[in-house]
């Protein structure tokens, strides 16, 4: 089609170096929706969401990972910025816990991102190497759609039927219908998370392919079965830490809505918690983001899907670094020459 012509849990997230509330982020010029929105079906396993069918500067289809995890606009894995010709806007800072922690990445700007029928133009983003010859080829991919190209609308992840919705339309008003206000959703979007006495706002981070992860200070305060054990390590884009995993004497609840499972992993690389796709298994995350609103329904019992709940993340290492674009080096492939079918 042309188009213009261990158990380690090595899960690598994105952390919001803020969490500040206000208007998310542009980080594009212009963008076009489609009348009546547009569907783009998710590739890739229960663990991950990729998309096929993205084409930069009309060049493509290229196989594009969403990661609501990720701020600003999308991340060019280096030899695809080499292959579009595309040279450095600039330089930034990145950093999980605070800006400049990070490695320093070259800045770029993509005349048109379109996927499916969705157009951006004047796209900013950053290049990063993603992978390297040995990543598999089933789990390579081009680049992230990064959370701040859907600040204009209200973005679905169906997770049990495995497509993603994009349209220009608001949720009900917040505690009416299930829908929440998003808190600190700046960076990512934002649910309200109950572990015991443990409440704290986090992370919906399709990045994350595991399942909830809390910041090490809550450990005392859940509801913990017997003692936490070992349990690998997650690396971050300032570097690893240790995880411990724990099984709570009660389910988790996401907005007031039970996960049904009760295992945590607890890690002072994540602040305050992130809660990955293995957690919210077959369910649907629906987030407006211009109005600040958000709302989960989970899987019908028995139907969650690839795993289940908080099963183990086996593509655990397609997700992010950090909020500014720090991305697994064993996540990408060639592309030079090479367009997969869409």
């Amino acid at each position: 089609m042309a188009k213009h012509q261990i158990v380690w849990v090595v899960l690598l997230l994105a952390a919001g170096a803020s969490l500040a509330m206000g208007a998310p982020r542009r980080s594009f010029e212009r963008a076009e929706l489609p009348e009546g929105g547009d569907v783009w079906p998710m590739a890739g396993s229960a663990h991950s969401i990729v998309i096929e069918n993205v084409w930069v500067n009309g060049l493509g289809p290229y196989r594009f990972r969403l990661d609501t995890g990720t701020t600003g606009g999308v991340r060019l894995d280096a030899r695809l910025a080499t292959t579009l010709g595309l040279d450095a806007a600039g330089r930034t800072a990145t950093g999980a816990r605070r800006p400049g922690s990070g490695p320093v990445l070259d800045t770029i700007e993509l005349d048109v991102l379109e996927v499916g029928g969705v157009r951006w133009e004047g796209v900013y983003g950053a290049v990063r190497v993603l992978s390297h010859d040995r990543t598999p080829a089933e789990r390579r991919i081009d680049g992230v759609l990064a959370w701040h190209l859907f600040a204009d609308w209200t973005v679905t992840l169906d997770l049990g039927a495995r497509e993603v919705r994009v349209r220009d339309a608001a949720l009900p008003r917040p505690g009416t219908e299930g829908v929440v206000f998003m808190r600190g959703d700046r960076d990512g979007p934002t649910m309200p998370l109950v572990a015991g006495r443990v409440k704290v706002n986090a992370l919906i981070d399709t990045g994350n392919g595991g399942g909830v992860l809390l910041n090490s200070r809550f450990q005392g305060r859940a509801p913990i079965e017997g003692e936490p054990v070992e349990a690998g390590f997650i690396g971050t884009v300032d570097g690893t830490s240790p995880v411990l995993a724990a099984e709570l004497t009660q389910p988790m609840t996401l907005a007031g809505v039970e996960l049904g499972q009760t295992r945590a992993l607890f890690t002072d690389g994540i602040y305050p918690a992130n809660v990955g796709l293995g957690a919210i298994a077959g369910g649907v995350v629906e987030v407006d983001v211009p109005n600040h609103r958000i709302r989960y329904t989970p899987a019908a019992k028995g139907s969650e899907g690839e795993g289940g709940p908080g099963s183990g993340p086996d593509d655990a290492a397609d997700s992010d670094l950090d909020a500014a674009g720090g991305i697994d080096d064993d996540e990408q492939h060639d592309p030079a020459g090479e367009h997969r079918p869409g």
